[in-house]
């Protein structure tokens, strides 16, 4: 039974034991391509080394999205001799598939691909441009910076917001007058917020880190994922005022704010402001 064998690779790959990765590279190969698609992903949970061949075969699934999740596998595996055939895939007639390749290659963070990547960034599609740009930035090599600062002229708002979040991984001093530029002036409220948690990251700017938590309680969706983006990326810096927001009275900003804090802290105190508050002062004496 397909469903079966899908929810049978599913399950091994959370549990995460390389005792199945037989059986999953086996699932690998099997008729159905949901049954491939859920092995490929579980093998990518897995993230043994040993997969790499198997996966890379994968690469030429039949279908679409059975390929672009071996592609996502590989990034987790981290293994170079991956680079080359994901690089191949870079050309891929399918966004999506370019999209995964360079999602993979720069969780690979391999600098032979910087070059091809910087290649890549006049795609046609916005998803694939974003995605290269994110990808160098998690490869952190300074050539790539010049090419990421020129995306923030793009026409395309989610570009230029991808742009701007990976010159705070890439960039330094040198590119804060830029990114404040964008954040005054950019007519995207998400590339603002963007725009501003880099300069968050950078300098530790309190009328930075202020805008971006203030996007947590706008309601459009490119705002309010931005800033929680920008907010996982500040990390430990925001989580005083990130405590704050719990304590004011809105609804949306107050829910955003808490799964921020669960996933930086690793806390899980409801939204109860006086519990948080306390393990906030108790931690800062440790």
């Amino acid at each position: 039974d397909m469903e079966v064998r899908s929810l049978a690779a599913e399950a091994l790959g959370k549990i995460g034991d390389t005792k199945a990765i037989k059986t999953l590279e086996k699932a690998l190969k099997d008729k159905d391509p949901a049954v491939r698609y859920y092995a490929a992903g579980a093998l990518g949970h897995i993230a043994d080394k040993s997969t790499v061949k198997s996966l890379i075969t994968a690469l030429s699934d039949s279908e679409l999205y059975v390929a672009q999740a071996a592609a996502r596998a590989l990034g987790k595996t981290g293994d170079g001799s991956a680079v080359k055939p994901l690089l191949e895939k870079l050309k891929h007639g399918d966004a999506a598939m370019r999209s995964s390749a360079a999602e993979a290659l720069g969780r690979i963070g391999k600098k032979e691909a910087v070059e091809p990547l910087i290649k890549r960034m006049d795609d046609s599609d916005w998803s694939v441009q974003s995605a290269v740009v994110q990808a160098l930035a998690m490869i952190g090599d300074k050539k790539a910076l010049k090419p990421v600062m020129a995306r923030m002229e793009d026409t395309d708002w989610r570009v230029r917001a991808s742009a701007v979040e990976a010159l705070g991984d890439l960039g330094g001093r040198e590119v804060i007058d830029e990114l404040r530029a964008v954040w005054k002036e950019d007519v995207s409220k998400a590339v603002q917020v963007s725009a501003a948690s880099s300069v968050a990251r950078i300098v530790r700017d309190e009328k930075a880190l202020e805008y971006v938590v203030k996007g947590l309680g706008d309601e459009e969706y490119g705002v309010y994922t931005r800033a929680v983006d920008g907010l996982m990326k500040i990390g430990e810096p925001a989580v005083g005022r990130l405590i704050e927001v719990l304590a004011e009275d809105e609804f949306f900003a107050c829910m955003n704010s808490l799964g921020v804090l669960r996933r930086i802290t690793g806390q899980d105190l409801g939204t109860d402001y006086d519990k948080w508050k306390k393990w906030y002062e108790e931690s800062k004496k440790q």
